[in-house]
């Protein structure tokens, strides 16, 4: 089993885009963030499928899929994108 924290992906990133002029929203964005960490310490996202994937064949079943906006945010016009990475059904990144 391989454990996955995609949420924590998606916090990372808001984060990291108020980096560039932090204020009271990264104060609180951050502290939200960090209650919803301390909420979740026993819970993890665990990759299902009933097959043991040997090494040799991971590549057939792994898949990966991008999509971004193309400036289409409200407050910077700024174009924003992510990805998710899946291996037998199961996100990986």
């Amino acid at each position: 089993m391989v454990d996955t924290r995609p949420d924590l992906a998606l916090y990372t990133r808001d984060v990291s885009q108020l980096l560039i002029n932090p204020g009271t929203e990264y104060r609180i964005t951050v502290a939200r963030g960090f209650k919803y960490l301390s909420g979740i310490g026993d819970h993890d996202l665990l990759r299902g499928g009933s097959k043991i994937l040997d090494r040799a064949i991971v590549f057939e079943h792994l898949i990966a899929y991008k999509d971004s906006d193309n400036a289409n945010s409200p407050d910077t016009g700024r174009s924003a994108g992510g990805y998710s990475t899946m291996i037998d059904q199961s996100p990986i990144s």
